[in-house]
């Protein structure tokens, strides 16, 4: 390996190509599969925060493409000969998709770059979106004038170009980068846009990214992370988005403009049931404690859909007339959440015998406990009806 020279890279020259010949020069055994070096290869291994390109070479699917020392390395399940001449074929749709979020992500950074001087400090395209590390922190003002002027960009159609400057064109330029470049640095340049050292494959000009749309941010490390899909993405995700908002105007009875006005009027309207219920729970509970007689016994009491606030209503109050009460609100077969309140003995104990007998779950104080059990209500009867006050 260490003799093989850097492998040519194809997409370099081309990022529109699709098919190419090379000649294998090195195939290994590997967990993974076989590790194949190319003299010459259209595939663009992972680096940069960008996935690799898919594909096959002699009709074999590509699994990984990885980069070291310059050296490209494809991963495949079957070996190729080593010396014989192959053929390769990048699946472009995967690519395309990669060459317009990563031409859109260098918009945007120049953007906030010369806007706000923030520095992009990483970079990751996923299946799903990709994503934005900046260190400052933007506001969501600041995000809709970068998205705006980034779209802006993209209806001006600017050609995209990417080369390799000689030494004294690029030390005279500046340009972004994340690592301190000296050599065989390749430039794209975006117009007024975005200057910025980059070594992935590149749409033509602007208007092939289609549209970018920021979905997501938040504060990241101190700094800023976005969210953002390009093209046929940021066209899936406002199709869905649209049916989101299609299937609420159609339950809320009421159109596009309306819908927070009408969320906002839901939440009132669940809030003022929910006191009235909380309210009418608490009545209910309070004459089931009524109901029961004053005993020098502590109380069992099984019943469902209490809820937590009802089951410490009941058993508060009943501990006050027999000394402890435990209430289990039944949750599934064999299955119930507790709560034991005592005036008498500690709660802590009579907890212990239940997660002595069923390992429940459970925790609180010498007055109160609660917690989860799986068992029978004849199982937690005969369990607890020796304890005494």
């Amino acid at each position: 390996m260490n003799s093989i020279k850097k492998t040519i890279k194809l997409y370099d020259a081309d990022a529109y190509a699709t098919e190419f010949e090379a000649s294998v020069l090195s195939c290994e055994k590997t967990n993974n599969g076989f590790s194949i070096v190319l003299d010459k290869t259209l595939f663009f291994p992972e680096e940069g925060g960008q996935s690799c390109d898919l594909g096959t070479i002699e009709g074999i699917p590509t699994t990984k493409v990885e980069i070291k020392d310059g050296i490209i390395t494809h991963i495949l399940p079957e070996p190729l000969q080593v010396g014989e001449k192959v053929f390769g074929r990048i699946d472009f749709a995967h690519r395309y998709r990669n060459m317009q979020h990563h031409s859109g992500e260098h918009i945007v950074s120049g953007l906030v770059c010369k806007t706000f001087g923030y520095t992009n400090v990483g970079f990751h395209l996923g299946k799903n979106d990709m994503t934005m590390d900046y260190d400052g922190e933007l506001s969501a003002l600041d995000i809709r004038v970068i998205e705006d002027a980034a779209n802006a960009a993209i209806y001006r159609n600017i050609e995209i170009i990417a080369n390799y400057p000689d030494s004294k064109t690029l030390e005279a330029l500046e340009y972004r980068s994340k690592l301190d470049l000296a050599q065989d640095v390749r430039i794209v340049t975006i117009g007024k846009y975005d200057v910025c050292a980059c070594c992935a494959p590149h749409v033509a000009r602007t208007g092939e990214i289609g549209v970018i749309k920021i979905v997501d941010f938040y504060r990241y490390k101190g700094g800023t992370r976005l969210h953002a899909v390009c093209g046929s993405d940021a066209l899936k995700d406002y199709a869905e988005k649209h049916d989101i908002t299609k299937n609420l105007n159609a339950l809320l009875s009421t159109n596009t403009e309306s819908i927070t006005d009408s969320v906002k009027n839901l939440q009132a309207e669940l809030s003022r049931l929910s006191s009235a219920i909380t309210a009418v729970t608490k009545k209910y509970c309070l004459a089931i404690a009524e109901g029961v007689p004053s005993s020098d016994e502590g109380y069992l009491m099984f019943d469902e859909q209490l809820g937590a606030g009802g089951m410490r209503v009941i058993a508060n109050a009943v501990a006050q007339k027999r000394g402890w009460c435990a209430v289990f609100d039944k949750t599934g077969k064999n299955s119930y959440n507790f709560i034991i309140a005592s005036e008498k003995i500690s709660a802590k104990m009579i907890l212990a015998t239940i997660v002595e007998k069923f390992s429940a779950r459970g925790g609180g104080s010498d007055a109160m406990v609660q917690g989860s059990v799986g068992a029978s209500e004849d199982e937690i009867r005969n369990a607890l009806k020796n304890i005494v006050i």
